[in-house]
């Protein structure tokens, strides 16, 4: 099997910026997402410049900290991202406008493009991107700049979920993405507390050739600093391994 290992947050600050790189040094990633519109911006482009043998995608944020652009149905009084709940039962509800979430996606995009990085896929934070009135709007922007590769659904688990939306509605929403983009065969999201043999119990899951797994690596809290752990625990499984291979995002056919 074939696998990505893509550091989320890329650009959320400077601890979890510093964490992604040590990570990628240490052989735990082969790729990351970029937030456009986070402080530490600067910081994560400047390494994704100089390391082009890692693929680097955006993050697209419609949940936190201040747009780019004046999406006022995601704002909250302050002018910032309403939470990450908020948004959703709006998309759900058919509240927000596809326009404003265009715009706003599309800003970010051309910021991490025109500081010269090679968008390799999107994703977003608080996976929203799966939601109806988002995937309409990245079939509008997408193709503006010729990006083809867009994160899955959640689909693989290694504790219960049964109340995880995902879990259930998980298979329209793959569908929905890999109808419109490339994408991989699954995605995994684990939090580095899924016990001794986790890496095993994961790719048992998996029936298909590609697998994502997504972590956020960081200090600042213990889910973040478990995460970082399980990056690098897998990164050296890989790297023994005969049967699977670490790959990037730029290595998923389009």
């Amino acid at each position: 099997m074939k696998l990505i290992v893509n550091a989320d947050d890329f650009g959320y600050d400077a601890t979890s910026v510093q964490s992604t790189i040590e990570c990628f040094e240490s052989g735990g990633l082969s790729s990351a997402t970029i937030m456009a519109n986070m402080p530490a911006f600067d910081t994560a482009i400047d390494y994704a410049l100089k390391n082009a043998r890692f693929s680097f995608g955006v993050h697209l944020n419609w949940c936190e900290g201040v747009p780019l652009t004046h999406p006022t149905g995601l704002l909250d009084d302050r002018g910032e991202f309403l939470h990450s709940q908020v948004v959703r039962k709006r998309a759900l509800a058919g509240r927000l406008s596809v326009q404003q979430i265009a715009d706003e996606a599309r800003a970010q995009i051309k910021r991490v493009r025109d500081a010269g990085i090679m968008i390799s896929h999107v994703d977003s934070h608080g996976h929203i991107h799966k939601f109806a009135p988002f995937m309409r709007a990245l079939r509008i922007v997408l193709p503006e700049f010729g990006i083809r590769r867009v994160r899955t659904s959640q689909d693989i688990y290694l504790r219960p979920a049964w109340r995880s939306p995902t879990y259930w509605v998980g298979p329209l929403w793959r569908r929905r993405i890999r109808k419109a983009f490339a994408t991989t065969a699954h995605l995994a999201m684990p939090d580095g507390r899924d016990g001794n043999d986790w890496i095993a119990a994961m790719l048992s899951r998996c029936k298909g050739p590609t697998l994502e797994v997504g972590v956020h690596p960081g200090i600042q809290h213990e889910w973040q600093r478990s995460q970082t752990e399980a990056a690098l625990e897998l990164g050296a499984a890989l790297r023994s391994s005969v049967e699977h291979q670490l790959i990037t995002w730029n290595d998923v056919a389009v």
